[in-house]
């Protein structure tokens, strides 16, 4: 009986009154990572003239869609994610684009991801 009274408090934890598994909220919080970076990679792989009418003008969906992708691969837990979800083909399209508006968001990105640097 002991043994499984400190089994749960090394494995859970008790706040206000709610019992948190660690290691379930590990999986959870890996699992929304991933979807994450999945879907901000296809968001990447999309070209100009297919994001969906709609809401604002095509330059701010475009350069919103830029500052996601350069912003997850600022996060060194997502790196990985996002060189295995085919992503550093499209930052050289990118770079190859010459659109200013793409060049820059891909540089850093590509220089985030080729970083020798992570921690």
């Amino acid at each position: 009986i002991e043994t499984v009274d400190i089994q749960r408090r090394v494995r859970g934890r008790q706040v206000g009154g709610y019992s948190f598994d660690q290691r379930q909220e590990t999986l959870e919080a890996q699992e929304l990572l991933e979807m994450t970076v999945s879907l901000i990679v296809s968001l990447a792989k999309l070209k100009d003239n297919e994001m969906a009418s709609g809401y604002g003008n095509d330059t701010n969906k475009a350069t919103f869609r830029y500052m996601l992708v350069e912003q997850l691969c600022a996060v060194d837990v997502a790196r990985p994610l996002a060189v295995r979800e085919g992503l550093l083909k499209d930052l050289v399209s990118w770079m190859k684009s010459k659109d200013r508006e793409k060049v820059r968001p891909a540089a850093t990105s590509l220089r985030d991801l080729t970083s020798t640097q992570d921690k």
